[in-house]
């Protein structure tokens, strides 16, 4: 037997695979649904118009996938950059179509399409439903399988928006949702709003190497704001927003919601799961697993100030000359 090669173990068993082929599964429904929406190729166009957005989930499980948890669905306008959150209990086709029936009801623009990958909390029928329902019909578009670079801008987002602001922890009670979503509520507003940043206009190879070509730093309000396509009832409404928030109060409502989100984390044992999961994967009988971390401090909220000084050949560089945490 240990002589014995492969191709010799397949020819002895050919017979046997005959008898009892494998079973094939063909997907279900989902491959139905993903022939119904188109696949995306290729880059944005330049002159893409707001309303169009990329989306995604991200997942707050921790380093389990057991058991039902929090995730946070994400979504950004490509042209603006206007970045929508919500948090979501479990990542099932009710609780992501909900949490976009509520961003819906935030956007300052008419929504003209959206674009996600091929997860089931999208492929389903519950929102291909509700979006071909609208009242104004909108594109239903996904990325290529595996290719996670087709939603560069939402992914981007997720590191930025979510990961960076919440962490990695586990968040496995219901109780959280609430306090979640008044800190996105918050949070989303001041990045809007007030906090600035560049944008890809294009690229163009210079021999063996791409330069990439970048607008002026603007928040995604000001993006909005010198939009051909915006309104002038759609510009008002921008304005008036933006006028009734102070950025340093907001700051400090961002501040204050987001401590209250990791106090409720901490006063309901959230992150204290894994090790109950751990239990788990012991046995039944096994004695208790110690509770060894130190406790999760929330991951600091600053504004970093920059100035562009040029150096003695010229080029630009970028200097931070201050930084206040919230």
């Amino acid at each position: 037997l240990l002589g014995i090669s492969a191709a010799q173990i397949d020819r002895l068993l050919s017979a046997a695979k005959l008898r009892h082929p494998r079973k094939r599964h063909a997907g279900g429904g989902s491959v139905h649904l993903r022939n119904q929406i188109p696949v995306r190729v290729g880059p944005w166009a330049p002159d893409t118009p707001p309303g169009y957005l990329e989306m995604d989930t991200v997942s707050h499980g921790g380093d389990s996938t057991r058991g039902t948890y929090l995730w946070t669905l994400t979504a950004t306008d490509i042209a603006s950059g206007w970045t929508l959150l919500a948090p979501a209990w479990g990542c099932g086709q009710h609780g992501v179509l909900e949490a976009f029936r509520a961003m819906c009801a935030r956007l300052p623009f008419p929504l003209r399409g959206i674009d996600t990958d091929n997860g089931h909390e999208f492929i389903n029928h519950h929102l291909l439903t509700y979006v071909r329902q609208l009242s104004q019909p909108i594109e239903f578009t996904r990325s290529r399988a595996r290719k996670k670079n087709d939603n560069a801008h939402v992914e981007q987002k997720n590191s930025t928006h979510v990961r960076d602001q919440v962490g990695y922890e586990r968040f496995d009670h219901p109780a959280l949702a609430e306090p979640l979503w008044r800190f996105y509520e918050a949070y989303e507003l001041f990045r809007n709003l007030f906090i600035p940043g560049f944008k890809l206009l294009r690229k163009e190879r210079v021999g063996a190497k791409v330069r990439k070509i970048y607008g002026d730093r603007t928040t995604p309000c000001e993006r909005l704001l010198n939009h051909p396509d915006i309104s002038p009832g759609q510009a008002r409404a921008l304005r008036e927003l933006r006028d009734r928030h102070d950025p340093i109060d907001l700051a400090q409502e961002v501040r204050r919601r987001k401590d209250a989100f990791f106090n409720e984390v901490r006063k309901r044992g959230a992150g204290a799961r894994h090790d109950r999961l751990r239990r788990a994967r012991r046995g039944p009988f096994s004695p208790p697993v110690p509770d060894t971390r130190p406790p999760r401090q929330p991951p600091p909220f600053e504004l970093r100030y920059e100035a562009t000084q040029k150096q003695a050949n010229g080029s630009p560089a970028h200097r931070s000359f201050g930084v206040m945490a919230i």
